[in-house]
């Protein structure tokens, strides 16, 4: 059988759009399963975070691994330069991750309700001072967001975003975990 020349064009739209509906498909199937592997993930850390609470007076805390990164402002941050009158959290995201930009309001009504005991820092990968500037500006957020890079995600092993660090006053770290929404927030931090 011989094809007409005038339907090649219409058989390779077809196959695309088939393609393309296909790869979809494929994604939201991968996004799914992320999902479910981080909520898998958080149930460990909060299992775990609880079993090192009993022992936690007796345990010595580690420091947090400094840093120096770009603010919005294109000016260097580090570590010490956060306040040592409250509490911090460090929200290592990156500039790819859904969860994350899904995450972003949920941690901006912790970071209004508590504002007074947690100082919020975004620790962003593979941002630009140019873009993060807009995002602040447009969403008022009341955290502030550093341009990370490879070595501070190494430095605090950080394998998938968003991943939030508590620190406490002396910049030592109490604990770390994957949480989603403000609940889980709060619920994670308060029970330490």
């Amino acid at each position: 059988m011989k094809i007409k020349p005038y339907l090649l064009p219409l058989i390779l739209i077809i196959i695309s759009v088939v393609c393309i509906v296909r790869i979809n498909i494929i994604e939201k199937n991968i996004d799914h399963v992320f999902l479910q592997l981080n909520k898998v993930e958080n149930d460990l850390s909060v299992k775990y975070k609880s079993e090192q609470k009993v022992n936690k007076e007796s345990d010595s805390l580690i420091m947090a691994p400094k840093f120096i990164l770009k603010n919005q402002k294109d000016s260097n941050v580090g570590l010490d330069d956060l306040t040592k009158e409250k509490k911090k959290l460090l929200v290592f995201t990156r500039e790819d991750c859904s969860y994350c930009e899904d995450y972003y309001p949920e941690l901006n009504k912790f970071a209004k309700k508590y504002s007074t005991s947690f100082d919020v820092v975004v620790i962003k990968l593979d941002s630009n001072v140019k873009d993060t500037q807009k995002t602040l500006d447009e969403k008022k957020y009341y955290f502030e967001i550093l341009k990370g890079n490879e070595k501070v995600f190494m430095d605090y092993h950080i394998q998938s975003t968003p991943t939030t660090y508590l620190l406490n006053k002396n910049n030592e770290i109490e604990m770390g975990a994957i949480v989603n929404n403000e609940n889980e927030l709060e619920e994670w931090i308060f029970q330490i």
